[in-house]
């Protein structure tokens, strides 16, 4: 057998007939505890950053302007939609001293609408949406803001609004002054 040289195993061959117990080898040392609460720390934050990012638009903290662009061109589609229905309807409307006010327009065939304003102002008032068919009132949505316009787009129940019918926006709900008011 060839002599070994160096290392641990020699140390052993020249120590296998001697009584003395052999030396235990010191491991490296373990990484130092301050190391390992810095390294928890970081992957703690760097899941408090990945969950803020994803969370963020779902709980309305980040991605807003991104979002209300995302909107207005969904209801301007529509409104384009409705358009080029032969058969749409469109109520001009007007506040309650007669001004004009804004449009409504509602698809003959899918009861897609759109309402769109530029005289009301965002505040902390909501303003919220109605038609009004055989006297009863239908909640439809409620106005949302891109810098000065206000606007609410979305698809109508089959029935809910036909020729006639009337297209109310109402300050603070049901009970609020109305705001905006047109016929189809």
């Amino acid at each position: 057998m060839a002599p070994v040289h160096g290392g641990r195993l020699a140390e052993l061959r020249n120590r296998r007939h001697s009584r003395e117990p052999l030396p235990i080898r010191e491991e490296p040392k373990a990484r130092s505890i301050s190391f390992r609460w810095m390294a928890l720390a970081a992957a703690a934050l760097v899941l408090v950053f990945v969950s803020g990012a994803v969370l963020s638009g779902p709980l309305g903290l980040g991605g807003q302007q991104q979002s209300a662009e995302s909107d207005v061109g969904d209801a301007v589609a529509t409104a384009s939609r409705i358009l080029a229905d032969p058969n749409h309807l469109e109520a001009r409307l007007t506040t309650p001293d007669g001004q004009a006010g804004g449009t409504a327009l509602l698809a003959g065939t899918s009861q897609d609408i759109v309402i769109v304003s530029s005289v009301l102002k965002p505040s902390d008032t909501t303003y919220d949406c109605y038609v009004i068919s055989g006297g009863a009132p239908t909640w439809i949505g409620r106005m949302q803001f891109y810098g000065t316009t206000s606007y609410w787009e979305g698809t109508l129940p089959p029935g809910t609004a036909d020729h006639g019918d009337q297209v109310q926006v109402r300050a603070g709900g049901a009970s609020g002054p109305v705001a905006l008011m047109g016929t189809f």
